[in-house]
């Protein structure tokens, strides 16, 4: 994505219990979204964590994304009903619209956002999660936005 738009031309969400922003050594599946951070490909606030699992997370890694100014969206607070919460999602969701209408899309699906019994395989299962429903859901709108270029479903 940033090869052929730029860092100025493209966004990034990853719907994921975990972060992906670990700091190691050798490349990884726990550290794609720190390095296109890092070597400036993506830029923060065009960013989203959304589905990620606050008890999976580690505090340094949740501080790294919210010190660089990424959109974040927990699972707690999606299924939260309260006004803050509510607050929050709508305040993502427009933000996301304005930059999804004039931006370059790339959409991270990973089946470990699921809640283990909709995928029993996945490498890290958890009672927690979205719904099948609610992924495939996901996964639909994410294919009908115009400007979506790549969805990637690990």
């Amino acid at each position: 994505m940033a090869e052929v738009f730029g860092p100025d031309w493209w966004l990034a969400i990853n719907v994921d219990s975990h972060l992906d922003v670990r700091a190691d050594q050798p490349r990884n599946s726990g550290t794609p979204y720190r390095q296109l951070l890092e070597e400036k490909l993506l830029r923060p606030e065009y960013f989203y964590e959304v589905a990620f699992q606050t008890h999976f997370c580690s505090p340094v890694y949740y501080s790294y994304i919210r010190d660089l100014g990424v959109n974040r969206i927990s699972l707690e607070t999606l299924r939260s009903r309260d006004e803050a919460g509510e607050e929050i999602k709508d305040r993502i969701r427009l933000k996301f619209i304005n930059q999804s209408s004039s931006l370059n899309t790339f959409f991270g699906f990973d089946i470990d956002a699921l809640r283990s019994a909709d995928a029993p395989g996945t490498s890290a299962p958890s009672p927690l999660g979205r719904r099948a429903g609610e992924f495939i859901t996901l996964v639909k709108y994410a294919a009908s936005l115009s400007n979506t270029k790549i969805i990637r479903v690990q």
